[in-house]
Order: C-alpha cells, then structure tokens, then sequence
C-alpha cells in the first residue's frame, strides 16, 4: 500500500503546478538588499527560455467528459472527479496516524533554535528520520 509513496507525492506536485498554470508570474520580487539575496534571486525566476511556457497540459479546469469548471458547484463536481481518479489510480489514502511514535535521536543548540533529530512513525509499518527546528522563544510556536 505505501510503495507507491514517491508516486503519490509526486502527482500532488504536479497537480499544484497544474493548478497554478494559468497565473502569469513576470514581475521580479525583491526582498531584502542583502547580498545573499543578489546571489540566489536568479533561482526564484525560470529562466528567458521558460518564461510564460507552461506546456500543453489539460487544465484543471476541464472535466474528463470536456465540460468546463464555471462555477463554485462545478469546481466542487470536478474536485470529487479528480479525488475519485486518484483514489482509482493510487488506491485510498491511509488514515492519519492518531498518536505517531516519535524518539528524539540528538539534540544540538543552535543560533536561536534547538536542533532535534528524531524518529517517528509515518505510516502504520514504517518509520522516517527528520529534523524538528524548535525557537528559542516563550509561548506557542
């Protein structure tokens, strides 16, 4: 059942993207004067070549049947034909683990956060290692 993880992440990737064609991104955002900034602001910016080529991908906007989402109603309809497919495709998702088994590995001070690394439970049969990023501050984080 969770073989096909990498898959699934990768459909909703592509998905988000899908869905996001139609936005036309051409202005330069710029964030900070900083020189780090000047140094990766070109990663933020597809390059000349890609600029508003988005590809021939079908919309999300288009039933399989080739009617066209114009409504909220319609939009609700084509989200249960896409969750349906997926299911079809992909199988159900797993529920969500209620009380995941976590073990914090190392824990190491840093600049204005505390560094964990941890282990815990992310499907019912497998386990994953990470990192959990906690801030110096007092109260909710």
């Amino acid at each position: 059942m969770f073989k096909n993880s990498n898959l699934i992440l990768s459909g909703i990737c592509i998905l988000l993207m899908l869905s996001g064609s139609s936005v036309q991104r051409t202005e330069k955002v710029h964030l900070s004067t900083d020189s780090s900034w000047d140094k990766i602001a070109p990663f933020f910016t597809p390059p000349e070549n890609y600029v508003n080529r988005y590809g021939d991908y079908k919309s999300p906007l288009i039933f399989d049947d080739r009617r066209v989402v114009k409504t909220p109603e319609d939009w609700k309809e084509r989200r249960r034909e896409i969750y349906n497919k997926w299911n079809d495709m992909m199988g159900k998702w797993p529920a969500y683990l209620k009380n995941p088994e976590m073990e914090i590995l190392s824990k190491v001070k840093r600049e204005n956060f505390v560094q964990y690394r941890i282990r815990f439970s992310w499907t019912p049969v497998e386990k994953t290692e990470g990192y959990l990023l906690v801030p110096d501050k007092k109260g909710k984080k």
